[in-house]
């Protein structure tokens, strides 16, 4: 296996792929109720709001 390290585009690219990706889950999930990646309901503990999320970070 051979390990090659990203360009700062290319980190930056797969972030804002990341953040695209969990954005329209997020939004399957508030409005429908069901994952757009599984078409599952979720049944666990629901996810905190970014507000609440950063409150846990300081």
């Amino acid at each position: 296996m051979k390990i090659e390290a990203l360009s700062k585009q290319e980190k930056q690219t797969i972030v804002e792929q990341a953040f695209k990706d969990a954005e329209v889950e997020n939004y399957a999930l508030t409005n429908f109720g069901v994952s757009a990646t599984t078409a599952l309901i979720p049944t666990g503990k629901t996810c905190l709001t970014l507000e609440k999320w950063k409150k846990t970070q300081s």
